[in-house]
């Protein structure tokens, strides 16, 4: 009796383990994520040209977004223009919102607003809106810091924040402050 109930633990011990096993691999990076080289703003907001130019959100939101996602995706393809029916994920983000009035911390707080959809053979698994708010923030010197520097802030925050949903996309979720 004692050699049976030791093998069938033993096979359960061995079960939960390639068990385990299985979701660490698919954890640790399985997939394909195509994502933007740069977020465009969507047609028709209002930003000031001054941010347009300077602030290089576009850029700086697609950067953020894949380096929070490369942990739980093989690879991600930074594109020009991504398509909806390319083999794995196509993440196709916009900035729908930029709350920035010049003057850094001194002019009030900065946010950005964006809005997202998650393709997968050609239709849509996942969707979401996301905001992020934040000012010069901290003590000394940090209270100074521009309009630009703030904004990236949020930009990065929201990266993190889709980079997350990702994990466990829905439809119409709320991330960020948008929750």
């Amino acid at each position: 009796m004692k050699t049976s109930v030791r093998r069938g633990h033993r096979w359960s011990v061995r079960c939960l383990m390639a068990l385990a096993a299985a979701l660490t691999q698919a954890q640790a990076g399985g997939g394909v994520l195509n994502l933007q080289k740069a977020v465009p703003y969507k047609p028709g907001i209002e930003v000031s040209p001054a941010v347009r130019v300077e602030c290089e959100l576009p850029k700086k939101l697609a950067a953020y977004t894949q380096a929070a996602a490369e942990d739980d995706y093989g690879t991600v393809n930074m594109l020009e223009s991504p398509v909806t029916n390319a083999p794995g994920r196509t993440l196709i983000m916009q900035i729908v919102g930029v709350d920035a009035l010049a003057g850094g911390n001194f002019s009030g707080r900065k946010g950005v607003n964006i809005e997202g959809k998650l393709w997968e053979g050609g239709k849509i698994i996942g969707s979401f809106q996301a905001t992020r708010y934040s000012s010069g923030g901290g003590g000394g010197f940090s209270r100074f810091k521009g309009t630009c520097k703030i904004l990236a802030r949020d930009v990065k925050t929201l990266g993190k924040d889709v980079a997350e949903w990702l994990a466990s996309p829905s439809m119409n979720a709320r991330l960020g402050e948008a929750r």
